[in-house]
């Protein structure tokens, strides 16, 4: 028996309505199909959550490391100095990539 991420924020709503879209899209476009819609969004977690794992596992101080998720977000997690703090900080972010940008920007506008 399957056991699906329980989905229990204010974007629950937008988060079904996106594996439901993603789900129609696996079948259309890849030939998978993913039943029911609420397994593609455990699946993305679990994607998400063993890349930062990742990462986590491979920071150090001193460096940055990153990965880029399909020219859609660049995850990372970058080492600062801060003063009066021994160790220093990791910072975790999230950019979006170029592929993001491009599907975000509206048709007659141009990029700064």
């Amino acid at each position: 028996m399957a056991k699906y991420v329980e989905v229990s924020t204010e974007s629950a709503e937008e988060i079904q309505a996106y594996s439901e879209q993603a789900a129609k899209l696996l079948l259309e476009e890849n030939g998978i199909k993913v039943a029911p819609p609420e397994a593609v969004a455990t699946i993305a977690f679990q994607f998400l959550r063993a890349a930062i794992s990742n990462l986590s596992q491979q920071k150090e101080e001193g460096a940055d490391v990153e990965t880029n998720l399909f020219h859609l977000v660049e995850l990372g997690i970058t080492h600062t100095e801060v003063e009066g703090e021994k160790d220093g900080n990791f910072v975790p972010y999230a950019n979006p990539g170029q592929e993001f940008k491009l599907m975000a920007k509206a048709d007659g506008d141009t990029e700064d």
